[in-house]
């Protein structure tokens, strides 16, 4: 075995899954969570208080094979997320821009009551949470709701804002339903060096936060500004302009550059806000910006 600090731990798992009896065995508990297989050994190390080099040493002499029916059953649940007493489970069903029908709301609904689902939360990112699970009934919940799970947490593309556009608000410029739906099809759920969130809103006003997101695209009566770099947390950023005027295939084919330059180039965890001081807007820009 060649296992390096450097790597995640999701790719010492997937090169042998027996690994994941040492991280059990080190109190490293949460394999099942995309936030903590994301992190490098090195990083996983720090944070659990061990010694990397015997870390290192352990991992790569355990032979290949499967992890064990303990660590499996130690687990966290596929989708869930752990919550404050480390004995409940939510879970975040994926609803592209909060839109839904009756069907699907009956159907969160009835499961919610049948498995006694302490809350349900419309949060902040168009999602619907459903919160205080067992772990037994993660998979079960999964299997009836018949639904993906939306990507939460983890360095991915979360959930993708969008507001009604052109297709319900009366003060829109452009069309935002229609895009989200293809930067939701193409982008959520795509691993990167670090979290990312996007949005769309079809006018100026940026009702869905596009102005402090990492890619906001912004309907003007001109078409979409594309903007980029900005966060909220507890040091927010405003996104910086790279773009505007665009029609929406400018639109997707940008992003896809920019994505693609930040995969390349960006370190592990590193967002694109800080990605962007580090090696210069201006410089990033002349790299994405299409011909």
């Amino acid at each position: 075995m060649n296992i390096s600090k450097e790597m995640t731990v999701k790719e010492v798992l997937e090169l042998n899954p027996a690994t994941a009896d040492v991280f059990r065995r080190m109190g490293m508990h949460c394999l099942g969570c995309p936030s903590a297989t994301a992190e490098s050994v090195a990083g996983a190390a720090r944070t659990h208080g061990l010694d990397i080099e015997m870390l290192l040493q352990e991992l790569n002499s355990v032979d290949l094979g499967d992890m064990s029916d303990e660590t499996r059953a130690d687990a966290l649940p596929e989708g869930a997320i752990v919550q404050r007493d480390k004995q409940h489970f939510a879970i975040v069903p994926h609803i592209p821009g909060g839109l839904v029908d009756p069907a699907t709301l009956r159907r969160i609904a009835d499961v919610a009551e049948k498995y006694n689902c302490a809350a349900i939360k419309l949060t902040t990112a168009q999602r619907i949470a459903l919160v205080g699970f067992s772990k037994e009934d993660v998979p079960k919940v999964w299997e009836e709701l018949g639904m993906k799970p939306g990507a939460a947490n983890g360095n991915r593309v979360r959930n993708i804002k969008f507001c009604p556009g052109t297709a319900f608000c009366k003060r829109a410029d452009q069309d935002a339903i229609g895009l989200g739906l293809e930067l939701d099809r193409r982008y959520h759920g795509m691993e990167l060096p670090s979290q990312m969130k996007m949005a769309v809103s079809g006018c100026p006003r940026k009702c869905t936060d596009a102005g402090t997101v990492d890619i906001g695209v912004v309907g003007t009566p001109k078409g979409y500004t594309l903007m980029v770099g900005g966060s909220g947390g507890i040091k927010p950023r405003l996104a910086r302009v790279l773009a505007d005027g665009l029609d929406r295939e400018r639109v997707l084919v940008t992003i896809d550059r920019v994505l693609d330059y930040y995969r390349a180039h960006a370190e592990r965890n590193e967002r694109l806000g800080h990605f962007l001081v580090r090696v210069g807007f201006d410089a990033f820009r002349e790299a994405v910006m299409c011909e």
